[in-house]
Order: C-alpha cells, then sequence, then structure tokens
C-alpha cells in the first residue's frame, strides 16, 4: 500500500482492503470528505496536476477540487488495491445552450472492469454523482442521489441521471472508452482549459458542493442549498456568509475575497 492510498484510507475512515463489493461505501466516504470545489481554478493556479500535487492539495492540506483532481486521485488508490481502471475524458452537457460543451474533453472520469463488465466512476461531478459504479450496458442504478444509467449512441457512452426530486431525465456527459488519459501532461492541458476559457462555467465564481448521506450541501458567492431527498431550500448569502460558510462546512478559507 502506498503512502497516498494510505492517507487516504485514513482520511475516509476505511480501513479494509477496497474491493468492488465495499466501493458503494468508499464513493460515499469520499464524498463526504473531499468536495468539489473551485478555489484553484478561482485563484488562477496553474500548478501542473500531478500525483504529488493532488497528495498534497487533497490528502495533507484539506482541500477538494474538481474532477482533474478528485478522480485521479481515486484512481490512484483503486489501482494501487489492485483495482482494474483507467481514467478517460469526457465531454458535459451545456444545457443553457442545449448543446456539449465548448471546452471539449475537459471531464475527467474513470472506467473500472469486473470481470470484462465496464463500468463508469465518477467522484468529480459536482453534486451529480451516483455514489455507485454504474455498468455500461445500460442497467439503471439508484442511490441516494438518485438514479443513474448509461445509454450508447455514435461510439459514446452518455451519463444519465433522474436526481432527486426530478422527474425526467438529465444527460450529465459523453465519453468514449478509446479517450483514455495517458499521462499528467494531459491533466494540467485540461486544467489550463478550465481556468481560461471563456466557455469555462467554474472560472466565473466559487462554488462549493458536497454529498452527506441523503443530503447535497451547494454554495455559491450568492446562494446556499440544501437538497434533502428531493426537498430543495435555497436562499442568499452575503459575502461575508459565504466565506463563514466555507470555513465551517468545507474547511476552506478563501484569502483576498
Amino acid at each position: 500500500m502506498t503512502d497516498l492510498t494510505m492517507k487516504f484510507k485514513e482520511k475516509i475512515h476505511f480501513q479494509e482492503k477496497i474491493t468492488f463489493n465495499n466501493l458503494d461505501e468508499v464513493l460515499r466516504k469520499t464524498t463526504n470528505i473531499f468536495p468539489f470545489e473551485n478555489t484553484s481554478i478561482m485563484a488562477r493556479s496553474t500548478t501542473p496536476i500531478t500525483k504529488e500535487l493532488i497528495e498534497e492539495t487533497c490528502l495533507n492540506n484539506g482541500f477538494g477540487g474538481v474532477c482533474y483532481h478528485l478522480n485521479p486521485l481515486l484512481f490512484y488508490v483503486l489501482k494501487d488495491e489492485g483495482l482494474d481502471v483507467k481514467l478517460v475524458k469526457g465531454n458535459v452537457y451545456d444545457h443553457s445552450n442545449q448543446t456539449w460543451s465548448s471546452t471539449g474533453d475537459t471531464h475527467v472520469c474513470i472506467i473500472l472492469t469486473k470481470e470484462n463488465k465496464p463500468f463508469l466512476v465518477d467522484t468529480g461531478f459536482g453534486n451529480n454523482l451516483p455514489l455507485k459504479a454504474v455498468p455500461l450496458d445500460g442497467e439503471e442504478v439508484k442511490s441516494a442521489n438518485g438514479f443513474f444509467r448509461i445509454t450508447y449512441n455514435n461510439d459514446e457512452y452518455i451519463l444519465n441521471m433522474k436526481k432527486n426530486g426530478v422527474h425526467d431525465w438529465k444527460t450529465g456527459y459523453k465519453f468514449s472508452l478509446a479517450n483514455t488519459i495517458q499521462s499528467e501532461d494531459e491533466l494540467t492541458t485540461i486544467q489550463d482549459t478550465i481556468i481560461h476559457s471563456e466557455s469555462s462555467p467554474f472560472n466565473k465564481g466559487y462554488l462549493f458542493t458536497s454529498i452527506r448521506e441523503y443530503e447535497t450541501v451547494t454554495l455559491t458567492e450568492n446562494s446556499y442549498t440544501l437538497n434533502v431527498g428531493g426537498n430543495i431550500t435555497k436562499r442568499k448569502v452575503t459575502t461575508a456568509e459565504f466565506l463563514q460558510l466555507a470555513k465551517d462546512l468545507f474547511g476552506i478559507t478563501i484569502k483576498n475575497k
């Protein structure tokens, strides 16, 4: 077991060997401990994405991150535990413009293969996490965060989700099994795109979100949203409230705000 895996297990309070059978529990604990947050993007931090940086950021310094931090972190752990995993790139659906994001393939997710059957694993998709491994054969899975399934079209897989309190299926992102991430340099390229692209939704303002059991907490500079089993409450926050909530709920102190 590497130091990274040991620290990860200590962080999520999970000491067993991670297997496919207990992966659901690992995913729930991971989303509880590591928030989806974009402080490094808002700080315009272009430090290259490496295994060492992810360990320092998430495990030593108490931050979360976005998909190119959180999913590589879990990927390194699962690989160290002997699971058959790889990282792939995907393109998120832009619901505002009803098209695929012009930032291109900038979403990072994990493909886990068990007995020749592939599954999608994702711990870096904001408040839209399946919290379970989703089979690529179209089988629908249910978790505390809603219903999830994968459809297939034109050689690409598409994550569909029906969150708690929502009646219709919603498109998440598309990906190809051939679009594998081969090096950390590709993660850094994705980071640079997300930081600098005018189309990036993550460089416009702070965003924090965390899924805890049956509730999802989302914090922006202007609002606080709580979703408990589909019952959603939302209120405005002042700058002072935002800064305090970021510290109290996510353990992150934002400077120069």
